[in-house]
């Protein structure tokens, strides 16, 4: 999370300056003591509504100055690992990663192996796409660990609707390599499965990745 234009902070500093010198700067005069005694008991004091339009005008140009800055959020892409090792995990979230052949389930163990792996490589960039009857990227490239985890600790079986789409989880995580500058571009690919679904075959998208320089591990989970 950041501010684009943060130098317009500056505003926000001069609004007291600009309320204490324009807004509450009253017009020359020369008050006769007798009068101001007399009156001084019958003018009412300032009330909260008195002062609400003022307080309003106030917060539209605190709104206006935040909208100035211009708060965004989101990942800042990092094409700088040129000498690292680049990884996108494909994970199959399909409903047969239910299965007890492993114990608590596939999926509990699939999870816990990537985190283990992931906490490893502390300088190679992970990205994560997880796949079922169609594939989504979850988390793109990053040496964010930590996001990557709290990704995986999301992640659960039904989250897409089912199926084993491999050939698009590969092509999709081609596409999220395919501009790095790594020296090493890797898929590393989890599934318990054959590719069922999609719209690309598994061959295809090997293809590509092959023209691109990008290795393909492939890591079967099932005891059957």
């Amino acid at each position: 999370m950041r501010f684009q234009s943060f130098w317009f902070i500056v505003l926000l500093f001069a609004l007291p300056f600009f309320y204490r010198f324009v807004v509450k700067k009253k017009p020359a005069s020369l008050p006769h003591p007798d009068f101001i005694s007399k009156l001084k008991n019958r003018i009412p004091q300032a009330t909260v509504k008195n002062k609400l339009p003022l307080y309003l005008r106030l917060a539209v140009l605190v709104l206006l100055i935040l909208a100035l800055m211009r708060l965004q959020y989101g990942y800042v892409a990092d094409t700088s690992n040129r000498n690292g090792v680049d990884i996108m995990v494909a994970l199959d979230v399909s409903t047969s990663m239910n299965a007890e052949d492993f114990q608590p389930d596939r999926i509990t163990v699939a999870r816990d192996v990537l985190k283990n792996f992931i906490q490893g490589r502390p300088q190679d960039r992970v990205g994560l796409v997880i796949f079922s009857g169609k594939s989504y990227l979850q988390s793109p490239l990053t040496t964010d660990h930590n996001e990557v985890l709290n990704y995986l600790d999301q992640i659960h079986t039904g989250m897409i609707e089912d199926g084993t789409a491999i050939g698009m989880a590969l092509a999709t995580s081609v596409n999220r390599l395919k501009d790095s500058e790594a020296k090493t571009k890797i898929i590393l690919l989890l599934t318990d499965g054959e590719n069922n679904s999609g719209e690309i075959d598994p061959e295809t998208a090997a293809k590509m990745a092959q023209a691109l320089g990008i290795k393909i591990y492939s890591v079967g989970i099932s005891q059957r």
